[in-house]
């Protein structure tokens, strides 16, 4: 984990190496030993435009990957455009018994929400990313199988809360509607 940080915070631009070397300590420090939650957190801090922004996301970004991930619920709570479609993303990609190719999910979210998504690809990295990816070969899925378990928990308090059985009866309802026309 502690050669993944240098060599991703190494193109980070950052103060100089003495400031690389602080935030790669307090990163390694909060990991846990959790590789995927470094990943995320340094991915937050690629997209700093300050040191203060810097020193926010590293006193804020909690210990753990439920404590992240909530975080992160909260920060697409406050999103005041597409949370109809993150919902139906999170949904769809938890539901799934396989990952959708962009152009299934794009075809099945025209279905279910009756609107045109235009760049859904741009949308998923730049909304949804801590949760959802898409590949190089244009596959969706989660990043993770930790968030397909922290999203259909039964005690998650979030709008993002995934239904086993209703995204399930989701994706039934949308397939019929789909063979019937």
């Amino acid at each position: 984990i502690e050669n993944y940080i240098k060599t991703r915070i190494s193109d980070f631009s950052l103060q100089d190496d003495g400031y690389r070397h602080k935030v790669a300590d307090a990163i390694l420090q909060k990991s846990s030993g959790s590789f995927l939650w470094v990943a995320l957190v340094l991915e937050e801090i690629r997209s700093a435009y300050s040191v203060a922004d810097v020193e926010q996301i590293l006193t804020e970004v909690p210990q753990g990957m439920d404590p992240l991930y909530e975080r992160a619920l909260k920060v697409l709570s406050k999103t005041h455009r597409g949370k109809h479609l993150i919902k139906a993303i999170l949904c769809w990609t938890v539901s799934a018994i396989r990952p959708l190719t962009i152009k299934e999910l794009e075809h099945a979210l025209q279905l279910d929400l009756g609107e045109n998504i235009l760049t859904l690809d741009k949308f998923i990295t730049s909304t949804c990313w801590q949760f959802v990816q898409v590949d190089k070969s244009g596959k969706v899925s989660l990043i993770h199988e930790t968030v397909r378990v922290f999203l259909l928990r039964e005690d998650l308090r979030s709008e993002f809360t995934v239904d086993r059985s209703g995204g399930h009866d989701r994706i039934t309802d949308i397939c019929l509607l789909y063979l019937g026309s």
